[in-house]
């Protein structure tokens, strides 16, 4: 009964490996995956599909080792500290999402071109009603260039104008009762 066993054991690795060393390389294609997508419509009692051409990604995508510089991931884990459980902090928000841009005898694609592409690095919210009560940027080296400065300005102007408090901190290592005061000072 053993040297049956010895026998199928050695059989079957036979086996295994000529299917792995015997079969074809796969080869990697280099194109674009395509997508396909359906369409279902109903003409008079009968129903169409329709099948649109394949359709390729114009660009490619692939997901980010780290949603925040560590920088950042050491000031968020200070403020979730700091605001407790009264507050809500959300990390990189588009100043789209916190404005609206919809203000009556504007043009509202002008407005939104203006908030579309930016983001503040924090967002405080009410845990109860996640309303947003301040933006805070953690200013780094890259807010020292001329083209950045002019960006935080327009930004800084943008907020107070829409009345939302906005608090600049270049220190990461800010001591969390400094922080705490100087969140409360402009809630």
């Amino acid at each position: 009964m053993e040297l049956v066993i010895i026998i199928f054991f050695f059989v079957v690795l036979f086996i295994s490996f000529l299917f792995t060393f015997l079969t074809p390389e796969k080869q990697i294609s280099e194109e674009q995956p395509t997508y396909r997508m359906f369409r279902i419509t109903r003409k008079s009692s009968t129903f169409h599909i329709f099948k649109p051409e394949k359709v390729k990604p114009k660009y490619s995508y692939f997901r980010r080792a780290n949603f925040m510089t560590e920088r950042e991931k050491i000031f968020f884990r200070k403020l979730q500290v700091v605001c407790g459980d009264s507050l809500v902090v959300f990390s990189q928000v588009r100043v789209s999402s916190l404005l609206n841009h919809k203000v009556r005898g504007q043009n509202f694609r002008a407005a939104l071109s203006i908030i579309n592409q930016k983001s503040v690095d924090f967002l405080l919210c009410d845990s109860r009603s996640l309303r947003p009560l301040l933006a805070i940027e953690l200013d780094d080296r890259t807010h020292d260039l001329p083209e950045r400065q002019k960006r935080d300005l327009e930004v800084d102007i943008i907020f107070k104008d829409a009345k939302f408090p906005l608090l600049h901190i270049q220190n990461v290592n800010i001591e969390n009762s400094e922080l705490k005061n100087r969140i409360l000072e402009l809630l």
